[in-house]
């Protein structure tokens, strides 16, 4: 019964809602809307790499513009998680790929974003967000 009670409460004009499910669904949507925006700038970061403005060491092998790419997308995860041993041809590394992704979200969520151009990803407001964030740090 208390559980019953706790997975359910109801809102002011008497409306019922769970709001685990209504987190949830809010967490999914932001983290959709920010996989978009990062998929965006990573392929604005191809366009750079492929135009020359990262010189031509990015345009060596498919290898050396992907680690540009992820240079360009954001330096500091880049650094945190790439830097010490990028990746090689033929590489296909799924941890870090993670990681990466994580770092990405985590410092688009901290406000700690970065990039060499101008752009940032917006902060997310959902405390509920943010609450897990605290928790799983």
């Amino acid at each position: 019964m208390a559980k019953v009670a706790l997975a359910i409460a109801i809102a002011e004009d008497g409306q019922q809602f769970e709001p685990y499910r209504t987190c949830r669904r809010n967490m999914n949507r932001e983290r959709t809307t920010m996989d978009n925006e990062i998929r965006q700038r990573k392929n604005e970061c191809y366009s750079d790499v492929e135009s020359g403005l990262w010189g031509w060491q990015c345009k060596s092998s498919m290898i050396a513009k992907e680690n540009c790419v992820l240079k360009c997308l954001s330096p500091a995860c880049y650094e945190l998680v790439y830097e010490s041993d990028p990746l090689e041809e033929g590489e296909k590394d799924f941890i870090r790929s993670q990681e990466y992704k994580y770092c990405m979200h985590r410092a688009a969520n901290t406000g700690l974003h970065y990039s060499g151009h101008l752009f940032r990803l917006e902060k997310v407001d959902s405390q509920c967000f943010k609450d897990k964030l605290y928790r799983a740090g």
